[in-house]
């Protein structure tokens, strides 16, 4: 029998899939920057305070900031999930019956946080892009609270079911 604590095992199909998610998401996140690139002022809005209104500008080579951030986001988990999965740190304690499911659950559980992740930054490069073009207003008074609910959905979820599985 393997030891997964020692050796990972293959990709579940939900962990394949939100894989796939996370790339078609960076992709239409290069693809919207390219394409928007020549259409911006020289001076784009690239932070937000805590209610969403836009308070700080940069040159609109900051656009391609976020995809830069999101491929860096996939590749690191992508490396993680390869590594020797006793390095991962799980809220049960790891045994030799449990190891699979718990890596699985892992390892879904990253990359279900890159589609969160990149879905909330490609709703920021939109409104960066529309704010740069003459659109009004911001992220939005509830963003902040969208974006911490996700994460910790996630995270919680993932929780739960490394519980149930311990």
């Amino acid at each position: 029998m393997t030891d997964y604590r020692e050796v990972p095992p293959p990709p579940t199909s939900l962990e394949k899939q939100l894989k796939l998610i996370s790339l078609v998401i960076l992709g239409v996140m290069i693809i919207y920057s390219v394409s928007n690139f020549t259409n911006l002022p020289d001076e784009i809005p690239i932070h937000f305070n805590a209610k969403g209104e836009a308070d700080g500008y940069g040159t609109k080579n900051m656009l391609f900031f976020t995809p830069g951030v999101c491929s860096f986001l996939f590749l690191m988990m992508h490396f993680i999930g390869n590594l020797k999965p006793k390095t991962y740190n799980f809220p049960v304690k790891l045994t030799e019956d449990n190891a699979k499911k718990q890596v699985e659950l892992a390892r879904e559980m990253m990359q279900g946080l890159n589609v969160v992740i990149f879905s909330l930054m490609f709703y920021i490069l939109w409104r960066m892009v529309d704010l740069a073009t003459g659109g009004t207003g911001g992220l939005g008074t509830f963003f902040m609270i969208v974006f911490i609910a996700a994460i910790f959905g996630v995270i919680g979820y993932y929780m739960r079911l490394a519980q149930k599985h311990a």
